[in-house]
């Protein structure tokens, strides 16, 4: 049985919700585990401070798909408040981003403004209907050799991972590869077991380590992760993978299990 989304969202929003058992099987489940990265996510950026372009307002399709989806009422309910606000741009951080340029990894994000759980919901499935589309698409891209033939994949970088400190004999590897239409990383971890109330974030770090950028969620000991297309590889030259806690906290935790640099 999966954990209520309600304590999800509220763990994603930052609350002390669920039981020890409840943070034990979140840990455990990969389901509950994406849900909960998505509530994070539509959290961070519900929480967001830098300059975006005005928003437009969707289709009704858009918001009866969301509604169908998550079992609501299609029709957002709109304060007096948020009909003023209604126009004007939105500034707010770069979720994809999450740039720290002046600050090292181990700061992490000051929390803003809580998000109701019901909208907190619906964002969060326009976050895995967006992410399911960008699977599909990248699917179906992809260039074969032949048809029904294997996609043709070059290795561009190469990376050895070592343990931090507090993962002693903690080892990995990352591999960058290209199929013509899009890159990835594929990454692999060996290391003692996570706490039941943490999970393990991939990232990629400048050289310098005061930008990051987050590739996702590593469930169980290894994974493939898309690269943004808007990445420089040469900017962001460390991998590295972290212990997160359930916190609600979409920031690194500066708790990192192992990291390395790719060649060229």
């Amino acid at each position: 049985m999966h954990t209520d989304p309600d304590i999800l969202a509220l763990l994603a929003l930052g609350e002390p919700a669920g039981s020890d058992d409840d943070r034990a099987h979140i840990a455990s489940c990969p389901g509950c585990t994406s849900t909960l990265a998505a509530f994070t996510g539509a959290a961070a950026a519900g929480r967001s401070t830098a300059s975006v372009p005005a928003l437009v307002a969707p289709h009704e399709r858009v918001w009866n798909q969301i509604a169908a989806a998550v079992g609501a009422d299609a029709t957002p309910e709109v304060s007096s408040a948020e009909r003023r606000e209604r126009g004007r741009g939105v500034r707010g951080r770069s979720v994809r981003g999450r740039s720290v340029r002046g600050r090292s990894v181990r700061g992490r994000s000051v929390r803003g403004r809580r998000l109701p759980v019901r909208w907190l919901a619906l964002a969060a499935a326009v976050v895995l209907a967006a992410a399911a589309g960008g699977v599909t698409t990248s699917f179906l891209l992809r260039p074969t050799d032949a048809p029904g033939g294997a996609p043709s994949v070059t290795v561009l970088a190469r990376a050895a991972l070592t343990a931090l400190p507090d993962w002693p004999g903690a080892t990995g590897d990352a591999v960058v590869e290209s199929n013509g239409a899009d890159t990835s990383m594929v990454i692999s971890v060996n290391a003692a077991t996570d706490r039941p109330d943490a999970y393990r974030e991939v990232w990629l770090l400048s050289a310098d380590l005061t930008k990051l950028v987050s590739l996702g969620l590593l469930s169980g000991d290894s994974g493939t992760f898309a690269i943004p297309t808007d990445i420089d590889m040469s900017q962001y030259s460390i991998v590295d993978v972290s212990s997160e806690p359930l916190d609600g906290n979409p920031a690194h935790s500066s708790n990192s299990i192992v990291r390395g640099s790719f060649d060229s």
